[in-house]
């Protein structure tokens, strides 16, 4: 995007927020600093340390703030009756007066400071996890535009860490080379394709949308061809009809996927739907990190041989 005018597309990020007032929540909240002031994490009223969580990280697009991301996607309302742990934190502030995260060579560090936003976000995860019970299976984020990009990133840098990553209006790297991933994720991609500030079809310097996912085909070594089979559905309640369309690479390495939600005359700001934060639960509940077997007799979900793993002693 560095192609683009950040001040276009700070105008463009502010787009499709306020659509509808989110309900009321009565989730309890813990307080977590990784040095950057105190950040808010959401759980549920019922929580029992015995029952280990989901965690979501809600990141937000560039020029925008956490609170207003969560407006957007209104995904704190569902804490309680989904029993998950989520925060959304704020990016840092620019000498523009722009919140951002620094995710790629491309979005959103235009005055080249290199903040580490990846440590500070995985730092973030692990204070959560020293405090609440988190299910390891299931640390996902779900990002808009440079919230988008910020997700990629971290699915390439900490593979171990996040099950699942979706970026709304986001890319990846331009090139793969840069995402060192070495254990598949599962990735959903939702993009606009009348996106005007990250076009679906990609720009000078950063990926379309599908080029987006295919790179985590590659890693994550699923069938070439996606399944086109499955239903359109509705996300953006502006545009008439079922205009979404969804593209599936399956029959993945256990832990990873590939699913590509084209919004047809979708805007960078799509209008989503009210139901949209059970949609994207509904998904994330689909695709956990795959557990290690426990069996020492068959393979585990990391290996990749045809013929599984083997273990041979000797000895008396």
């Amino acid at each position: 995007m560095k192609n683009l005018r950040p001040l276009s597309l700070a105008a463009a990020c502010l787009c499709g927020v306020l659509t509808f007032s989110p309900k009321a929540t009565a989730d309890q909240v813990l307080q977590v600093n990784a040095g950057r002031g105190n950040i808010n994490v959401y759980y549920p009223d019922s929580y029992d340390p015995s029952e280990p969580l989901p965690l979501l990280i809600g990141l937000h697009g560039y020029s925008h703030y956490a609170q207003g991301f969560e407006d957007y996607v209104q995904l704190r309302q569902h804490v309680d009756s989904r029993k998950f742990i989520y925060f959304y934190p704020n990016g840092t502030i620019d000498p523009w007066g722009n919140r951002y995260w620094n995710a790629t060579d491309n979005c959103c560090d235009f005055w080249n400071t290199n903040v580490d936003d990846s440590g500070y976000i995985q730092a973030l995860v692990s204070l959560v996890k020293a405090s609440l019970s988190v299910d390891v299976n299931r640390v996902a984020t779900i990002g808009h535009s440079n919230g988008g990009y910020m997700s990629y990133r971290l699915a390439c840098d900490a593979p171990g860490t996040f099950a699942a990553i979706i970026s709304i209006a986001g890319a990846t790297w331009n090139n793969p080379a840069n995402c060192p991933a070495d254990q598949p994720v599962h990735v959903l991609q939702i993009h606009g394709s009348n996106d005007n500030t990250v076009s679906y079809d990609g720009g000078s310097g950063y990926p379309g949308a599908e080029d987006s996912v295919l790179q985590w085909v590659a890693i994550d070594h699923c069938d070439a061809t996606p399944d086109e089979s499955l239903p359109n559905i509705n996300l953006d309640y502006s545009i008439n009809g079922t205009e979404t369309t969804r593209k599936v690479w399956a029959n993945c390495n256990p832990g990873g996927s590939g699913e590509l939600w084209t919004i047809w005359g979708g805007s960078h700001g799509p209008n989503f739907v009210p139901n949209f934060g059970a949609l994207i639960l509904d998904w994330l509940d689909a695709h956990p990190k795959a557990e290690m077997s426990t069996r020492f007799c068959e393979a585990g979900a990391n290996s990749v041989s045809p013929t599984g793993a083997m273990i041979f002693f000797t000895g008396y």
